[in-house]
């Protein structure tokens, strides 16, 4: 195999990793930007999460395709040379696999994080009470757990530390 296509590939594997992490990065900028620029605190359109997957797509396989030809340029440079790509691909294995790691690692404590917030905390006991909204605050010293109904109106204040029990 010519090593032009043994880099891209090298590069490719633990690329995507990466991409995925530069693509959510990019994306989570388009929010913000959005939110301050574009929509503010008003309602945004529904589309508008359908808008940001395309953005996130786009950042992910522009990243992805730029490693790949990065891989490409490179193993093209080291054809004629006689250096050994046993090292090359060893170090691009242990990264694919590091990165595959700390992508399930994160994919799988993503959820037990945010249920183990105090606004999850908070949006868990106004579910179990049959209310939409949740929202915390700090009003006289204590932190208050609100309960909203579907129009977003405060109907209920709680102690948050009557949350917790």
């Amino acid at each position: 195999m010519k090593k032009r296509y043994l880099y891209s590939l090298l590069l490719a594997m633990p690329g995507f990793f990466i991409s995925i992490v530069i693509s959510a990065i990019l994306s989570g900028m388009a929010l913000g930007f959005f939110w301050l620029y574009v929509f503010g605190d008003s309602d945004w359109p529904i589309d508008t999460g359908t808008l940001l997957t395309i953005f996130f797509s786009i950042f992910l396989l522009f990243s992805w395709a730029i490693f790949i030809v990065l891989g490409f340029t490179i193993g093209k440079g080291l054809e004629n040379s006689q250096i050994s790509s046993k090292k090359h691909i060893l170090i691009s294995i242990i990264l694919t696999i590091i990165f595959f790691l700390f992508t399930a690692y994160f994919f799988l404590n993503y959820r037990k994080d945010t249920s183990q917030s105090n606004i999850g905390k908070c949006s868990a006991f106004c579910s179990k009470a049959g209310y939409k909204g949740a929202a915390l605050w700090d009003e006289n010293n204590e932190t208050l757990c609100a309960c909203a109904d579907n129009s977003g109106k405060t109907i209920i204040k709680v102690p948050f530390s009557k949350v917790l029990k």
